[in-house]
């Protein structure tokens, strides 16, 4: 069991948060995310693809055919552009490719399908700008990574052209939190 989902585990099971308690995390998680320095010599530029707002990451010479979109973990609740700038960057000077960071609605005031249709939306709108799926990568973590895979399911049940790679950092993809690795696993020490 991952860090995550163990620490979500515990958390879900004592308390279900209120609306205000998710605005106090988020807030205090953006805090302190912006502590945290950028990669040198990498652009930073906001759009809104089609209402969705995101944030491109980016070298100067960065080829502008190959993107990657990521997706960011914190339980479909919590999570912003201010919370994953530094790693963005990271990526995007790490591998030389631009990264889309989409800035998807979470829940609680956005339950699903929100976060889903935001990212279909920007890949479809990518698709529309020319960028060939063959150059689209989707990389996420936690519940950005089963929303990665939750996308790509949704985008092939439709027949539409599929991102190229999938990149997957411990995917949340029981949220129903019944899988029998959570009960097997529930009393060990990580």
């Amino acid at each position: 069991m991952s860090i995550q989902s163990y620490i979500l585990k515990k958390i879900l099971r004592k308390v279900v948060p209120t609306d205000e308690d998710f605005i106090l995390r988020r807030k205090k998680t953006d805090e302190s995310a912006k502590k945290n320095s950028l990669a040198k010599n990498v652009n930073i530029q906001q759009v809104q693809l089609d209402l969705v707002a995101c944030e491109w990451a980016y070298l100067e010479n960065a080829p502008l055919d190959k993107v990657i979109i990521y997706l960011h973990g914190g339980g479909f609740c919590i999570g912003s552009i201010d919370t994953y700038r530094h790693f963005t960057s990271r990526l995007a000077k790490a591998t030389g490719i631009r990264v889309l960071y989409v800035e998807y609605r979470l829940a609680p005031e956005y339950p699903f399908p929100g976060a889903l249709e935001d990212v279909i939306t920007v890949y479809q709108s990518l698709l529309s700008q020319g960028i060939s799926s063959e150059n689209i990568i989707f990389v996420g973590d936690s519940a950005g990574a089963g929303l990665c895979l939750s996308t790509t399911l949704a985008l092939r049940d439709k027949g539409e052209l599929l991102p190229t790679a999938l990149i997957l950092y411990s995917p949340w993809t029981d949220l129903t939190l019944t899988s029998k690795s959570l009960i097997t696993n529930e009393k060990k020490i990580l």
